[in-house]
């Protein structure tokens, strides 16, 4: 029994408030969870504000709270986190009194608009960290928490993007609830599902206090509804009666065909499928994996850091990255220069953004290129490597030659 997805049954989902509020009370460290401060702690710890020990103050948590006199419901935040320093006293008397009477100086405020929908209001981080500031002299952190599954799609992702761009306040940060296997990631990405999954395996091998069963429990069924997207139990019951579940990733591109057969134009379709043909047939030990979002990813090993290139859905129509973050050896200006005299490149952290290519033809060319740099790269650091370590997945048919390889 799954009590998160049972109490979504009424119309199909928890609303955000809901989510906001069981959000709340965890990073509460005085409520009767009996995480005292692993929650809060691992929350803040992530963001590396300098110098904030979190255990060194006290909080109080206040749900859907605006600083401004207005009915605009974007200026109402949904978690605000209070940081205070007891003014304890040096002396016997004062700090007696001071305890007594509660006086506090206000440390930092964090501003946690949380969405469980791709759903974005223009605008509102801006407005609530303007409100605050209006009336708050100490710091204050600003905290977006969106989905980031295969669910939301390429445009949703650059919305959300923009948002925090817009945002003129210097402490924000963008939390995710749950980041899918075949995602790319930052490192150190502020991911919630992660921080759940740390507290469950710590509190199971003795690394944390140990929490009372209806806790752990409760734990593990939220982490499950996350991981869901937030879906009811109704509703994963309708779709597996209707036939219409459908798993994360494939990794057979007829299934995954079939699953999502109006997801892309009948281009993009052919384009991605006769790349995905030719890295089975030179490439036979890469991984190969289908999604919603990366229609085609490519990995040289199991791994979300292992990924060399993927087919990213952008509306009908498909993106290309090479993700050169997982090869720091590859030269990545030098690679945008190169690509930039026949496409259009952009450069993220993760990889590099190429738009307009219309061939299958043209994306095999990149990808050879990029292998080709890295087995040149790691060779000239030890030419003693053989084929098999440049790419512990080893080529079991590699091309002797390709005519692709130049642009």
């Amino acid at each position: 029994m799954n009590i998160f997805k049972i109490l979504a049954n009424g119309d199909g989902r928890i609303n955000e408030a809901n989510i906001s509020a069981f959000l709340g009370y965890l990073l509460d460290p005085y409520q009767d969870h009996g995480l005292g401060f692993e929650f809060l702690e691992r929350f803040i710890n992530k963001l590396k504000i300098n110098d904030f020990n979190v255990r060194k103050y006290d909080y109080e948590i206040v749900l859907e709270s605006k600083f401004t006199h207005t009915n605009k419901d974007k200026n109402l935040v949904d978690i605000v986190i209070i940081s205070f320093s007891p003014n304890v006293g040096n002396s016997k008397e004062s700090k007696a009194l001071n305890l007594i009477h509660k006086t506090r100086t206000l440390n930092r405020l964090f501003l946690i608009e949380n969405k469980i929908k791709p759903n974005v209001t223009e605008g509102q981080l801006q407005a609530q960290y303007g409100d605050a500031k209006k009336n708050i002299k100490s710091p204050i952190t600003s905290i977006y928490i969106t989905p980031y599954s295969q669910e939301v799609n390429q445009k949703a992702k650059e919305d959300i993007k923009k948002e925090i761009s817009h945002l003129t306040n210097e402490s924000k940060f963008h939390y995710k609830w749950h980041i899918n296997e075949d995602e790319e990631s930052e490192e150190n990405e502020l991911v919630i599902s992660d921080i759940l999954r740390s507290i469950i395996s710590d509190e199971s091998n003795g690394k944390i206090e140990g929490v009372n069963s209806y806790t752990k429990i409760t734990l593990i069924s939220f982490l499950k509804f996350i991981e869901n997207d937030f879906k009811s139990e109704l509703i994963e019951k309708k779709e597996d009666k209707e036939g219409k579940y459908i798993p994360k990733t494939f990794l057979n591109w007829d299934e995954f065909k079939s699953a999502y057969n109006d997801l892309l134009n009948e281009d993009s379709f052919k384009i991605s499928e006769s790349f995905t043909k030719y890295v089975i047939k030179n490439y036979p030990a890469f991984e190969i994996l289908h999604s919603k979002t990366h229609p085609v990813s490519v990995y040289f090993k199991h791994g979300r850091g292992n990924k060399i290139i993927s087919i990213t859905s952008y509306g009908k129509n498909t993106l290309l990255h090479l993700v050169t973050k997982n090869f720091p050896e590859v030269d990545v200006l030098e690679l945008e220069s190169e690509i930039n005299k026949t496409y259009s490149c952009k450069r993220e952290n993760l990889s590099l953004e190429i738009k307009n290519i219309k061939t299958a033809e043209g994306i095999i060319s990149l990808f050879e290129k990029l292998i080709t740099l890295i087995g040149q790269k790691k060779s000239m650091l030890n030419p003693n490597l053989t084929q098999q370590e440049v790419f512990p997945a080893t080529l079991s048919n590699p091309p002797k030659s390709s005519p692709l390889l130049s642009f």
